[in-house]
């Protein structure tokens, strides 16, 4: 569930998490003080209106005949139904509707004040700033119960060693969610949710390929305006998202920094052995020089404590 309540407050006991008790009855009381509020959501019908289906597409799910077995809405129902009595000036959370009928009643009527999300935590880590800039941002809700988009600034550049006349930058990397409190949401991992020329989807993650500069190194900002992936609330787990980029030996791109005062290339220092001397040195530091893949970058989001 998204947000904690008081302990006072008894949750449902259902084998099936996505299961809402008392579907009819929780719908109702939602018309109820819509109406005794102002609003227009005073029936199903106009509900249904509003949301542009049926009104027994709403009666499937919200029906008399659903009161005593609860219901499972489609993923996306829920969520509009709660937008849709936030427009119409009635406030109504999504994870209220998991909660008891009763404890359902006392959200609504504003007798059990719900608490604020505690706040997130951040932590980065870098094998060099200049290489890769990593920083995750507060996750923003989703309509799936539990669920949460993660937005984050990813920026790639390349690290400049001026005494060995060398630049280090990488032509692609892997991301990759570490296993804890929460699973990667089924598709939607930025380049899977939809195909996206700098994303490609891999097992574990996603590959960053582009965009590229003209040696082959990743630079700049392949995100925009996008999230990384969504997340929903593991079974078990700590309150922690842990995300790592990491780098094949083989990705790493090393090319000599022009001296602006040559006439001509320096060949010296073009040969696989210099390349591969820089390059040792550098995966020294980093993150897991001892794994696979070195661990170019790690930033972790923890809810209402350190990192």
């Amino acid at each position: 569930m998204l947000a904690s309540v008081p302990a006072t407050v008894k949750e449902p006991a259902m084998s099936n998490a996505h299961l809402i008790s008392n579907p009819n009855s929780k719908l109702a009381r939602l018309c109820v003080k819509a109406g005794d509020a102002g609003g227009k959501l005073t029936t199903f019908a106009a509900l249904a209106k509003v949301l542009d289906v049926t009104p027994g597409a709403i009666s499937q799910i919200f029906g008399a005949g659903k009161e005593s077995a609860g219901a499972v809405p489609p993923k996306d129902m829920l969520g509009n139904i709660v937008a849709a009595f936030k427009a119409d000036g009635l406030h109504v959370e999504l994870e209220w509707f998991y909660l008891e009928f009763d404890a359902f009643a006392d959200r609504l009527a504003g007798k059990v004040a719900a608490r604020a999300p505690a706040a997130w935590e951040k932590r980065e880590e870098s094998i060099a700033a200049e290489l890769v800039e990593f920083r995750l941002h507060d996750p923003t809700e989703t309509n799936r119960e539990g669920g949460m988009n993660i937005p984050a600034t990813l920026y790639f550049g390349s690290v400049e060693f001026d005494e060995e006349g060398f630049a280090i930058g990488v032509k692609d990397a892997t991301i990759t969610p570490l296993p804890g409190g929460f699973v990667a949401a089924e598709k939607s991992f930025i380049g899977e949710r939809a195909p996206h020329d700098n994303f490609t989807r891999v097992a574990g993650g996603v590959r960053v390929i582009k965009p590229q500069n003209r040696g082959g190194a990743l630079e700049g900002s392949p995100l925009g305006e996008e999230h990384l992936f969504a997340v929903e609330r593991a079974p078990e787990g700590t309150e922690e998202i842990t995300i790592e980029i990491t780098a094949g030996r083989r990705s790493f791109v090393v090319t000599p920094l022009p001296d602006p005062n040559a006439t001509q290339p320096d060949t010296t220092k073009t040969g696989a052995a210099e390349k591969d001397a820089v390059l040792n040195v550098f995966l020294k530091k980093a993150l897991a020089p001892n794994a696979p893949r070195p661990v170019i970058a790690r930033a972790r989001l923890k809810r209402g404590g350190n990192v």
